[in-house]
């Protein structure tokens, strides 16, 4: 009969044998993943993760995914446990400096989005000085130690008195190339650029082709950028195919590095279509 001490030492080897074993499959977990960055809202990733779990693992559980949070409110949103970047996006320099000052951001966030655009939720004189406002982003962000994203609006040529205009027989694509808005965004010290490509998903050749124009330009100003494309489940306000992403997604992941990926949840099936689209990059292996 075995005397206690050797069934104690039994015990505790097999304690430490499940332990190991159970450490491996979540590494395991965790390592299987998708080598393309992704950006969500850490909202719509959990509602992906809740609907598919396996889906939402491959996406999400890994650091090239950036989650959004909101800055007046639950700021770490991904789903709990997985290893996403958590992120603020800024939509106003104005908002990001008064929230560093003030010690507003959690020190969970390690990257922070800024997204001039032609609306009111951009200052004036950030949308007519782009340029000037992403360099001081950038130089506040890397200076908290954060990671930078920038993502300027292509309408940001439609600016009443924009230091760079749309000119008669452009239309807004041309013009975002013409004043080099890519190659401004990406300067050091911003590590990731993503281009609002997601207004011409419906047309795979002329979304490669916007693409590889200010992809061209982005790395010629910073050739350590990481580069990103748009999508959107309703560009200009019209709800595309799950079919459609897929084809756009053919036409561009071999020159991208990952994509924003802008899901109305709230809208009548549109969330069907980003999780039926997001399987098939899974099922391809992407």
């Amino acid at each position: 009969m075995p005397n206690r001490k050797h069934i104690k030492h039994n015990w505790f080897a097999g304690l430490a044998l499940l332990a190991c074993s159970f450490a491996v499959a979540q590494t395991a977990t965790a390592g299987d993943a998708t080598h393309l960055s992704w950006i969500l809202t850490g909202s719509n990733a959990n509602i992906i993760n809740r609907a598919n779990p396996s889906l939402g693992g491959y996406l999400f559980n890994t650091p090239k995914a950036y989650l959004t949070g909101k800055a007046w409110g639950d700021q770490v949103q991904g789903p709990k446990g997985y290893h996403s970047s958590s992120t603020l996006k800024y939509t106003s320099l104005a908002d990001f400096e008064r929230d560093q000052q003030n010690g507003h951001i959690s020190p969970a966030v390690h990257t922070v989005i800024y997204d001039p655009e032609k609306w009111p939720e951009t200052p004036p004189d950030e949308q007519q000085n782009p340029v000037a406002s992403m360099k001081e982003f950038a130089s506040i962000a890397h200076g908290a130690g954060l990671r930078v994203i920038m993502t300027p609006a292509r309408d940001l040529v439609l600016v009443p008195g924009a230091a760079c205009a749309k000119k008669k027989g452009e239309d807004l694509n041309m013009a975002f190339i013409r004043c080099n808005i890519a190659g401004a965004a990406s300067k050091a010290p911003v590590d990731v650029f993503q281009l609002q490509s997601q207004v011409s998903e419906t047309d795979p050749d002329a979304y490669r082709n916007f693409i590889l124009k200010t992809k061209e330009q982005a790395e010629a100003a910073n050739p350590k950028i990481t580069f990103l494309a748009g999508f959107s489940t309703s560009p200009d306000k019209h709800a595309v195919s799950a079919d459609q992403l897929w084809a756009a997604f053919s036409a561009s992941h071999d020159i991208v590095a990952g994509y924003y990926f802008t899901i109305c949840n709230s809208c009548a099936g549109e969330m069907d279509t980003a999780q039926a689209f997001l399987q098939k990059v899974q099922a391809a292996g992407y």
